[in-house]
């Protein structure tokens, strides 16, 4: 019995090892900038023609958008400004993406801005909060 809570013990500790080692070195990133040089954000734009259904609300055209152009990551809620464009705003680590829905709806201008390696390690050291901590 006791070796097996010491092979329960070890490999368990081993797990839990390789996340604070991540943990570390993604808030390493964050405490000292300096050894990590940060680079220009990769941004690109393209604007796509659509014919979305005349039923969809404006949180649905979201996920209609999103599926559609495999615009992948947490979404943020919608924004409709006030020309009449609807804003959608998808995150991950590394990557934003953002696509402005004209307010005829008939197109959608997409903007992907590629961070740098420093500011994907932060979302990394982040991503627990997309949808709140445990403790909050």
């Amino acid at each position: 019995m006791k070796k097996l809570m010491q092979k329960i013990h070890l490999y368990t500790g081993l797990g839990l090892l390789a996340f604070v080692v991540m943990y570390f070195f993604s808030g390493l990133v964050m405490v000292q900038p300096k050894l990590f040089p940060s680079g220009d954000t990769e941004k690109s734009t393209r604007v796509e023609q659509v014919r979305i259904p005349a039923a969809l609300d404006v949180d649905e055209a979201g996920e209609w958008i999103a599926g559609k152009f495999d615009l992948r990551g947490q979404p943020q809620p919608a924004q409709k400004l006030n020309d009449g464009r609807v804003r959608y705003r998808f995150g991950r680590p590394g990557t934003n993406l953002t696509a402005l829905l004209d307010a005829d709806k008939r197109s959608v201008e997409i903007e992907t801005a590629r961070w740098d390696f420093r500011r994907l390690m932060v979302g990394y050291h982040r991503i627990h909060g997309y949808r709140g901590n445990i403790v909050w």
